[in-house]
């Protein structure tokens, strides 16, 4: 075994602590394989030289060359060692930010300050605005992203039908006809509340055609009316079966009935396998999403943080 996944593998067992795993069933070894294989995958992308010239093409930061978008292992002073890469909001050249891995828990803030200190010349020219790692708990930074939520199927479904449960109806659309729908009733959320517009965004044509073709992509009617449209796709949660949830939306007018948790739990009972894993991160300025989750057993059980620079 190299040095390099030695190290390498150091990063993914703080890693594995980072997700709070109890009750879920995730083999650690398994897990483990699959965050080094992930890993592997990831930077070998991301530090060949078609993908950094590609990124320094897409998001043209004045000053910067291919090799600034190099993702790094870097050994820290006190003997621990750090992936670090630059990435941005949405793919955003403007919004610019620093991801740390490291081969140490982070637990509080100063660390993760002093951390980021030892590496912050590599990303100078970005002039990063923010710096992001993640934690198995909630430590109560100001700004948070997204928080992962997760509980078995089985675990989901065996729960009794929800108020209004058996007067939804999810058909699978035909064609892509579905989608001009949807994109439009995302725009009128947003004119309502146009500070999640950043945060809650449309998902692409491409990510909801891939549910589709997985036979899990569903437009949701309630009393005869379309009013919402629920997504996910079979992905894999840690090397253990899972679900992932990309999509749960619902019209103005479905709103505010606990129709949401009632979708949610339906679709799980009808698509999912109970030793499956659903799975799917929430932004943490969602909080009826949120409650929505946690109403139907999933747990937070890994939080996105972030500190100004």
């Amino acid at each position: 075994m190299t040095g390099v996944a030695s190290d390498q593998e150091r990063i993914i067992s703080a890693k594995l602590r980072s997700f709070s795993l109890e009750g879920l069933g995730v083999d650690a070894l398994a897990a483990c394989d699959f965050l080094v294989t992930e890993m592997q995958d990831e930077i070998s992308d991301l530090n060949s030289v078609a993908t950094k010239e590609a990124r320094r093409s897409f998001f043209k930061v004045s000053g910067t060359s291919a090799e600034d978008y190099t993702e790094h292992i870097v050994s820290l002073s006190g003997g621990e060692v750090l992936r670090c890469g630059i990435r941005h909001f949405g793919g955003d050249s403007s919004k610019p930010f620093v991801l740390l891995e490291a081969s140490i828990d982070i637990k509080e803030l100063p660390q993760a300050q002093n951390i980021y200190r030892e590496v912050s010349p590599l990303f100078e020219v970005f002039g990063p605005l923010q710096v992001c790692f993640h934690s198995s708990e909630n430590i109560g930074l100001e700004t948070s992203g997204n928080i992962l939520y997760a509980e078995k199927a089985g675990l989901i479904s065996a729960q009794s039908a929800w108020p209004g449960e058996n007067e939804l109806e999810l058909r699978a659309p035909q064609d892509q006809t579905y989608y001009s729908w949807y994109k439009g009733e995302y725009e009128k959320f947003h004119q309502v509340s146009p500070e999640l517009a950043s945060k809650i965004a449309v998902n692409s044509l491409d990510v909801m055609e891939e549910s589709r073709a997985q036979g899990l992509l569903f437009c949701v009617y309630y009393e005869g009316q379309l009013g919402g449209m629920v997504a996910a796709e079979r992905s894999s949660f840690l090397g253990h079966d899972g679900f992932y949830f990309n999509e749960i939306f619902l019209s103005e007018h479905m709103r505010g009935q606990g129709l949401a948790k009632a979708l949610q739990r339906k679709f799980i009972e009808n698509y999912c396998a109970c030793d499956s894993i659903v799975w799917g991160t929430i932004d943490a300025a969602n909080m009826t999403s949120q409650a929505t989750a946690k109403r139907n057993r999933r747990r937070a059980i890994r939080f996105e943080n972030f500190f100004t620079t």
